[in-house]
């Protein structure tokens, strides 16, 4: 029989059933006497059972995170993986895991952040586990060249877009990111020269006889860490200048009008960045006296049979890449009298 107290009047012939779900160590007594065939009763005797949990809980926590800090769905994964740590209790058995996460006010600024997994049973016993969230982070900033380059010349290594673009903080490398062009320049005229981003260097280019004018560039950077990969795009707006065009006057002389002849080339003194234009990167118009050729070499055709005199024509250039980037001057062309020669006769009157 068992019995409650060691004085107490009711008994019962089932073995109690003990209240295992306490949060404090706890100490039950109960007696128990045997009844014999004549139904005589033993001396009680106490059975005294102690309730209590020494053992910290089991506690798995997910592996490491990284989430690109711009992503639509990064609160969703986020929320997915915390909600993968569990933990458990040999006596209590099932145990919610709590955490320490706060969604940072700018996850791209964020970096790491540490999270803490807490697993706590009702005897307090408490075991704290951690990982980490890494927000990667991706900004392509847009660039523009500080000093206007001249298209006549061009000039390597104008821009390096790179240089302030950040992954996780830092300064990216062509080794550290992938770099591609998604909208490469449009060209002011057709199979003209437009400024070029090389993408294994991430250096922008401006060829030789690049059309004057404005031109963009979009680019895009992408990075991948432990499986995940966030990318961003950026502009670039490369400005372009014509080249400095001159031309200066000219003077010519055709020694025997008779004759006629050539005048030497115009371009010679002229000057298209500093240096003499040639007919290839030059168009040249003319405004000659009638019968004359002005040619597209910068030479002037003087006809045979021209009057000896002082004559003026005048002429313009402008620069191939940038047909509106002209120059205009004049030339003065002396031309010569062919040589007259009289001499002596004699003659003869027979009557």
């Amino acid at each position: 029989l068992w019995y409650t107290a060691p004085t107490a009047t009711v008994s019962s012939t089932t073995a109690p059933t003990i209240d295992t779900n306490v949060t404090t160590k706890t100490v039950v007594t109960h007696y128990v006497a045997v009844v014999n065939a004549q139904g005589c009763e033993s001396t009680r005797v106490p059975i005294t059972l102690t309730i209590d949990d020494t053992t910290n809980p089991s506690l798995s926590v997910p592996p490491a995170l990284v989430v690109d800090c711009k992503s639509a769905t990064r609160t969703a994964t986020i929320d997915a993986w915390l909600a993968q740590a569990t933990a458990s209790d040999t006596c209590q058995g099932v145990v919610t895991p709590t955490n320490d996460y706060t969604p940072p006010a700018d996850p791209c600024a964020a970096g790491t952040t540490t999270v803490t997994f807490t697993a706590k049973d009702k005897f307090g016993n408490t075991v704290t586990k951690t990982s980490v969230i890494t927000n990667l982070s991706v900004i392509a900033n847009g660039d523009t060249n500080t000093t206007t380059i001249n298209g006549g010349t061009g000039a390597p290594n104008v821009i390096d877009v790179l240089s302030n673009d950040k992954v996780n903080g830092k300064t990216p490398t062509v080794s550290t990111v992938s770099l591609t062009v998604t909208n490469p320049a449009t060209p002011k005229q057709s199979g003209a020269n437009v400024p070029t981003l090389d993408k294994t260097t991430g250096k922008v280019t401006v060829p030789p006889s690049t059309p004057a004018g404005t031109y963009t560039i979009v680019y895009q950077i992408c990075a991948t860490l432990s499986g995940t990969t966030a990318c961003d795009s950026a502009i670039v707006t490369v400005t372009v200048s014509a080249s400095q065009i001159e031309a200066n006057p000219d003077t010519g002389n055709v020694p025997n009008g008779a004759n006629g002849g050539t005048v030497s080339s115009v371009l010679s003194n002229d000057k298209l960045n500093g240096v003499p234009p040639t007919q290839g990167t030059v168009t040249i118009t003319w405004n000659v006296p009638s019968g004359w050729t002005g040619n597209p070499d910068g030479t002037i055709t003087v006809p045979a049979g021209t009057r000896s005199g002082t004559y003026t024509a005048t002429y313009t250039i402008c620069e191939k890449a940038n047909p509106g980037n002209c120059a205009s001057s004049v030339v003065t062309v002396t031309v010569g009298a062919p040589p007259i020669v009289a001499n002596p006769d004699t003659g003869n009157v027979p009557n």
